[in-house]
Protein backbone atom coordinates (compact mmCIF):
# COMPACT_ATOMS: atom_id res chain seq x y z
CA UNK A 1 0.00 0.00 0.00
CA UNK A 2 2.77 1.93 1.34
CA UNK A 3 4.58 1.42 -2.40
CA UNK A 4 1.02 2.33 -4.13
CA UNK A 5 1.03 5.45 -2.84
CA UNK A 6 4.78 6.49 -3.75
CA UNK A 7 3.87 5.77 -7.31
CA UNK A 8 0.56 7.83 -7.58
CA UNK A 9 3.23 11.09 -5.82
CA UNK A 10 5.08 10.63 -8.66
CA UNK A 11 5.52 13.14 -11.54
CA UNK A 12 3.21 12.57 -14.59
CA UNK A 13 6.60 13.12 -16.62
CA UNK A 14 7.25 9.95 -14.87
CA UNK A 15 4.35 7.92 -15.06
CA UNK A 16 4.27 8.34 -18.77
CA UNK A 17 8.30 7.09 -18.77
CA UNK A 18 7.59 4.72 -17.23
CA UNK A 19 4.39 3.43 -19.15
CA UNK A 20 6.05 3.97 -22.29
CA UNK A 21 8.93 2.13 -21.22
CA UNK A 22 6.58 -1.14 -19.93
CA UNK A 23 5.35 -0.69 -23.20
CA UNK A 24 8.60 -0.71 -25.73
CA UNK A 25 9.77 -3.51 -23.31
CA UNK A 26 6.53 -5.78 -24.20
CA UNK A 27 7.08 -4.63 -27.65
CA UNK A 28 10.51 -5.87 -27.97
CA UNK A 29 10.04 -9.31 -26.00
CA UNK A 30 7.03 -9.91 -28.64
CA UNK A 31 9.42 -9.22 -31.44
CA UNK A 32 12.44 -12.00 -29.98
CA UNK A 33 9.36 -14.35 -29.38
CA UNK A 34 8.75 -13.83 -33.31
CA UNK A 35 11.90 -13.86 -34.54
CA UNK A 36 13.00 -16.87 -32.44
CA UNK A 37 10.01 -18.71 -34.41
CA UNK A 38 10.71 -17.14 -37.80
CA UNK A 39 14.05 -18.80 -37.17
CA UNK A 40 12.60 -22.29 -36.19
CA UNK A 41 10.49 -22.43 -39.20
CA UNK A 42 13.46 -21.17 -41.22
CA UNK A 43 15.57 -23.93 -39.94
CA UNK A 44 12.88 -26.37 -40.09
CA UNK A 45 12.16 -25.45 -43.84
CA UNK A 46 15.74 -25.79 -44.62
CA UNK A 47 16.05 -29.11 -43.10
CA UNK A 48 13.41 -30.64 -45.04
CA UNK A 49 13.79 -28.83 -48.06
CA UNK A 50 17.84 -30.94 -47.54
CA UNK A 51 15.84 -34.07 -46.50
CA UNK A 52 13.59 -34.23 -49.54
CA UNK A 53 16.77 -33.43 -52.09
CA UNK A 54 18.94 -36.57 -50.82
CA UNK A 55 15.85 -38.79 -50.52
CA UNK A 56 14.66 -37.95 -54.03
CA UNK A 57 18.25 -38.02 -55.18
CA UNK A 58 18.53 -41.17 -53.15
CA UNK A 59 15.58 -42.91 -55.14
CA UNK A 60 16.87 -41.72 -58.06
CA UNK A 61 19.66 -43.20 -58.03
CA UNK A 62 17.82 -46.11 -57.02
CA UNK A 63 15.84 -46.12 -60.33
CA UNK A 64 18.63 -45.27 -62.63
CA UNK A 65 20.23 -48.25 -61.14
CA UNK A 66 16.96 -50.67 -61.11
CA UNK A 67 16.68 -49.82 -65.01
CA UNK A 68 20.33 -50.25 -65.56
CA UNK A 69 21.08 -53.44 -64.07
CA UNK A 70 17.73 -54.91 -63.81
CA UNK A 71 16.30 -53.94 -67.43
CA UNK A 72 12.80 -55.46 -67.95
CA UNK A 73 13.42 -58.24 -71.10
CA UNK A 74 10.78 -57.70 -73.63
CA UNK A 75 10.66 -61.69 -74.33
CA UNK A 76 7.79 -63.77 -73.29
CA UNK A 77 8.19 -64.89 -69.55
CA UNK A 78 8.52 -68.50 -69.30
CA UNK A 79 8.76 -69.35 -73.24
CA UNK A 80 11.21 -71.32 -74.59
CA UNK A 81 12.82 -69.71 -77.11
CA UNK A 82 14.55 -72.65 -78.42
CA UNK A 83 11.90 -75.26 -79.31
CA UNK A 84 10.21 -75.90 -82.38
CA UNK A 85 8.42 -72.85 -84.03
CA UNK A 86 8.35 -70.19 -86.42
CA UNK A 87 9.65 -66.59 -85.52
CA UNK A 88 8.96 -63.06 -86.80
CA UNK A 89 12.08 -61.16 -86.40
CA UNK A 90 12.99 -57.11 -86.46
CA UNK A 91 16.39 -56.07 -86.04
CA UNK A 92 17.27 -52.55 -85.99
CA UNK A 93 20.39 -49.70 -86.94
CA UNK A 94 21.06 -47.51 -83.81
CA UNK A 95 19.06 -44.48 -83.86
CA UNK A 96 17.30 -45.29 -86.98
CA UNK A 97 19.86 -44.60 -89.52
CA UNK A 98 19.50 -45.34 -93.02
CA UNK A 99 22.00 -47.06 -93.35
CA UNK A 100 21.35 -49.96 -95.64
CA UNK A 101 20.33 -48.34 -98.63
CA UNK A 102 17.31 -46.30 -100.21
CA UNK A 103 13.71 -47.44 -102.03
CA UNK A 104 13.05 -46.42 -105.14
CA UNK A 105 10.10 -46.69 -107.40
CA UNK A 106 8.81 -49.42 -104.14
CA UNK A 107 12.21 -51.36 -104.22
CA UNK A 108 15.00 -51.67 -102.16
CA UNK A 109 18.34 -50.45 -103.55
CA UNK A 110 20.83 -51.95 -101.31
CA UNK A 111 23.88 -49.85 -100.01
CA UNK A 112 27.96 -51.87 -99.59
CA UNK A 113 26.46 -52.32 -95.74
CA UNK A 114 22.64 -53.54 -96.93
CA UNK A 115 24.54 -55.97 -99.33
CA UNK A 116 26.63 -57.15 -96.27
CA UNK A 117 23.47 -57.61 -94.11
CA UNK A 118 21.72 -59.37 -96.72
CA UNK A 119 24.48 -61.70 -97.28
CA UNK A 120 25.31 -63.13 -93.86
CA UNK A 121 21.53 -63.25 -92.94
CA UNK A 122 21.79 -66.35 -95.59
CA UNK A 123 24.47 -67.89 -93.87
CA UNK A 124 23.10 -68.57 -90.61
CA UNK A 125 21.48 -71.64 -91.96
CA UNK A 126 25.02 -72.85 -93.05
CA UNK A 127 25.62 -72.52 -89.54
CA UNK A 128 22.99 -73.55 -87.49
CA UNK A 129 21.88 -76.94 -88.01
CA UNK A 130 17.91 -76.66 -87.40
CA UNK A 131 16.97 -73.71 -88.27
CA UNK A 132 15.35 -72.51 -91.78
CA UNK A 133 14.83 -69.45 -93.24
CA UNK A 134 11.64 -67.97 -94.42
CA UNK A 135 10.69 -64.55 -95.60
CA UNK A 136 13.50 -61.85 -95.72
CA UNK A 137 13.69 -58.07 -96.09
CA UNK A 138 16.25 -55.56 -95.84
CA UNK A 139 14.94 -52.12 -95.14
CA UNK A 140 17.42 -49.08 -95.44
CA UNK A 141 17.17 -49.42 -91.34
CA UNK A 142 16.09 -52.57 -90.26
CA UNK A 143 15.82 -56.14 -91.59
CA UNK A 144 12.36 -58.19 -91.15
CA UNK A 145 12.50 -62.36 -91.30
CA UNK A 146 11.15 -65.09 -89.96
CA UNK A 147 13.13 -67.39 -88.31
CA UNK A 148 11.89 -71.38 -87.76
CA UNK A 149 13.74 -73.54 -85.01
CA UNK A 150 12.73 -77.00 -86.76
CA UNK A 151 13.70 -78.93 -83.71
CA UNK A 152 15.28 -78.96 -80.74
CA UNK A 153 18.57 -80.87 -80.02
CA UNK A 154 21.48 -80.41 -78.23
CA UNK A 155 24.26 -80.68 -80.66
CA UNK A 156 23.02 -78.13 -82.94
CA UNK A 157 24.97 -75.29 -82.78
CA UNK A 158 26.40 -72.02 -84.18
CA UNK A 159 29.23 -73.47 -86.43
CA UNK A 160 32.68 -72.80 -85.78
CA UNK A 161 33.36 -70.95 -89.18
CA UNK A 162 30.40 -68.35 -88.65
CA UNK A 163 31.83 -64.90 -89.21
CA UNK A 164 31.61 -64.31 -85.63
CA UNK A 165 30.04 -67.32 -83.64
CA UNK A 166 28.82 -67.18 -80.16
CA UNK A 167 30.51 -69.47 -77.20
CA UNK A 168 27.76 -70.89 -75.32
CA UNK A 169 27.57 -74.10 -73.43
CA UNK A 170 30.53 -76.40 -73.73
CA UNK A 171 33.14 -76.31 -76.52
CA UNK A 172 32.33 -79.30 -79.02
CA UNK A 173 36.02 -79.56 -79.80
CA UNK A 174 36.26 -81.07 -76.09
CA UNK A 175 33.49 -83.48 -76.81
CA UNK A 176 30.58 -82.08 -74.76
CA UNK A 177 27.35 -80.98 -76.18
CA UNK A 178 26.12 -77.44 -76.44
CA UNK A 179 22.64 -76.58 -75.53
CA UNK A 180 20.29 -75.99 -78.81
CA UNK A 181 20.88 -72.09 -79.77
CA UNK A 182 17.79 -70.23 -78.93
CA UNK A 183 16.27 -67.47 -80.78
CA UNK A 184 18.55 -65.11 -79.42
CA UNK A 185 21.58 -66.73 -79.90
CA UNK A 186 20.53 -67.15 -83.52
CA UNK A 187 19.88 -63.09 -83.83
CA UNK A 188 23.31 -62.04 -81.73
CA UNK A 189 25.48 -64.63 -83.97
CA UNK A 190 23.99 -63.02 -87.04
CA UNK A 191 24.03 -59.23 -85.24
CA UNK A 192 27.77 -59.60 -84.35
CA UNK A 193 28.56 -60.97 -87.23
CA UNK A 194 27.15 -58.05 -89.61
CA UNK A 195 28.93 -55.90 -87.24
CA UNK A 196 31.79 -57.13 -87.57
CA UNK A 197 31.97 -57.41 -91.26
CA UNK A 198 30.73 -53.98 -91.90
CA UNK A 199 33.38 -52.34 -89.35
CA UNK A 200 36.12 -54.03 -91.32
CA UNK A 201 34.75 -51.93 -94.23
CA UNK A 202 35.76 -49.15 -93.09
CA UNK A 203 32.03 -48.22 -91.02
CA UNK A 204 33.69 -48.11 -87.77
CA UNK A 205 30.80 -46.30 -85.94
CA UNK A 206 28.53 -49.03 -86.83
CA UNK A 207 26.03 -50.17 -84.55
CA UNK A 208 22.89 -52.05 -83.84
CA UNK A 209 19.64 -51.05 -81.72
CA UNK A 210 20.45 -53.00 -78.21
CA UNK A 211 18.34 -56.02 -78.21
CA UNK A 212 15.75 -56.83 -81.40
CA UNK A 213 11.45 -57.37 -81.78
CA UNK A 214 10.38 -60.82 -82.39
CA UNK A 215 6.88 -61.98 -82.52
CA UNK A 216 5.57 -65.75 -82.08
CA UNK A 217 3.77 -67.14 -85.06
CA UNK A 218 1.17 -69.77 -83.83
CA UNK A 219 -0.53 -70.55 -87.25
CA UNK A 220 -1.41 -70.49 -90.71
CA UNK A 221 -3.38 -67.37 -90.97
CA UNK A 222 -0.40 -65.11 -88.99
CA UNK A 223 2.35 -66.49 -90.99
CA UNK A 224 0.06 -65.59 -94.33
CA UNK A 225 -0.06 -62.06 -93.03
CA UNK A 226 3.60 -61.51 -91.70
CA UNK A 227 5.00 -63.79 -94.89
CA UNK A 228 3.23 -60.16 -97.32
CA UNK A 229 3.94 -57.99 -94.87
CA UNK A 230 7.64 -58.62 -94.93
CA UNK A 231 7.37 -59.15 -98.83
CA UNK A 232 5.58 -56.02 -99.58
CA UNK A 233 7.40 -54.14 -96.79
CA UNK A 234 9.30 -51.82 -99.59
CA UNK A 235 6.51 -50.82 -101.02
CA UNK A 236 4.75 -49.10 -98.23
CA UNK A 237 7.63 -47.76 -96.87
CA UNK A 238 6.36 -43.84 -96.93
CA UNK A 239 3.92 -44.97 -94.08
CA UNK A 240 6.45 -47.54 -92.58
CA UNK A 241 6.70 -46.78 -88.72
CA UNK A 242 10.66 -47.07 -88.70
CA UNK A 243 10.42 -44.64 -91.50
CA UNK A 244 11.43 -41.46 -89.13
CA UNK A 245 12.43 -39.37 -91.84
CA UNK A 246 8.65 -39.15 -92.98
CA UNK A 247 7.62 -37.68 -89.06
Amino acid sequence: MQSYDIFLTLPKKNVKKIEISASLLTILRVINILTIFKDFFIRKTVFLRLYRCKHDKSKTMEATSSKKHHRRSIRLKGYDYSQAGLYFVTICVHNGQQLFGKIENGKMILSATGEIANTLWYQIRNHIHNVRLHEFVVMPNHVHGIIEITKSVANARVGATHALPLQHGMDNRRGGACPAPTLGTIVGSYKSAVSKHIRRSGFTEFAWQRNYFEHIIRNDHSYEYIANYIINNPTTWEKDKFNFSTY
